[in-house]
């Protein structure tokens, strides 16, 4: 997939166009789900003809259960489609993303230790910890990979790979010896939206507003590291502070999704991908792109996870897998998408 050059007038259409998308995604999943009423009676309920001895049940359906989920959806993807996009421009390799670099691993292993040794049952207790964990893991990974010369995309890749066997291995252990952390972990880790609460969503919420915040605010010294260290020194920004930024802001946006919806991977790679197909290379409206995409393709996600298997549900991670693997061999084999900077070396 060759990233032609775009006019500048067709970046707005672009991300007009993604926003619709992300809006009928949104509007969707408050029709879709269990129970006896489906499409047909909830659009009935939304455009106010729903008949009025069913209309309250409807109500406390869409309400409390489908709303809730949607905006969680909403949130994680934005949170995974940034926190891709951050890691594949900082490291200039179109394959970084929270999942492959360990990061995910990372939080999860840190929820639970925090299940097992402190007793955490919240959503503000499961941000903190995941948040350590999520930065914990970056910072392992980028020691690896720096381990014995110049850091590439194939180092990070393998060093993430190590990092998150080891994580999950420790995680594991974990588990066997501990039953409350168990019977907490096994319905997170499956990394769905059904379990979100608007008290979780109400925790983790200034997390990711300092994440969207971080990452708006790097768009543009991401963008002169993409010229090289010695080009973005020139114009007047330091590498390592910003590489340093970059990590923090990963994390919390990586944090901020597990704690949510637990780990769910691809969603950071696929995003950017469609966002610079769409948008080409403008870093502020890339960003945007990238969190509206991640957005949409939870959604999207977490709709066909209601649906392939109804009445019962797929986890939402399942089926984000099953999208995103294939695509993920496509970007290696048909070389999709180019390095941020032919310059440099990465992280």
């Amino acid at each position: 997939m060759r990233h032609r050059p775009r006019a500048d007038t067709s970046i707005p259409g672009a991300l007009v166009l993604l926003a619709a998308f992300v809006g009928l995604v949104f509007m969707v999943s408050l029709t879709v789900g269990g129970g006896d009423y489906g499409l047909r009676a909830s659009l009935a309920y939304l455009t106010g003809r729903a008949p009025p001895d069913t209309a309250a049940d409807i109500a406390r359906i869409v309400t409390t259960l489908r709303l809730p989920r949607a905006t969680a959806g909403l949130l994680v993807g934005g949170a995974l489609g940034l926190a891709g996009w951050l890691l594949q421009t900082a490291t200039r390799n179109p394959l970084a993303e929270p999942g492959i670099l360990g990061i995910n691993a990372g939080a999860a292993t840190a929820v639970v230790l925090g299940i097992s040794l402190f007793g955490l049952n919240s959503g503000a207790g499961y941000l903190s910890a995941a948040f350590l964990g999520a930065a914990s893991a970056c910072a392992l990974v980028l020691l690896l990979a720096h381990l014995g010369g110049t850091v590439t995309p194939l180092r990070l890749i393998l060093a993430g790979a190590a990092i998150g066997a080891s994580l999950y291995g420790v995680t594991a252990v974990m588990l066997t010896t501990h039953q409350l952390a168990f019977d907490e972990y096994r319905f997170w880790i499956q990394g769905a939206l059904v379990g979100a609460s608007p008290s979780m969503m109400a925790s983790v919420l200034p997390g990711l507003i300092g994440a969207l915040a971080g990452g708006v605010m790097l768009a543009r010294p991401l963008s002169a590291l993409t010229l090289g260290d010695r080009a973005a020194r020139a114009l007047g920004h330091r590498p390592a502070w910003i590489r340093l930024a970059v990590v923090g802001v990963v994390a919390l946006a990586s944090a901020s999704a597990v704690a949510l919806a637990g780990p769910i991977a691809f969603i950071g790679l696929l995003a950017p991908h469609v966002a610079r197909w769409l948008i080409g290379r403008r870093p502020i409206a890339e960003v945007s792109a990238s969190i509206l995409a991640g957005a949409g393709l939870v959604l999207l996600a977490d709709i066909i996870a209601r649906r392939i298997l109804a009445p019962y549900e797929a986890p939402v991670s399942a089926v984000v897998a099953l999208l995103g693997a294939p695509a993920m061999i496509a970007i290696v084999r048909g070389r999709r998408s180019r390095p941020c900077s032919t310059t440099g070396s990465g992280f």
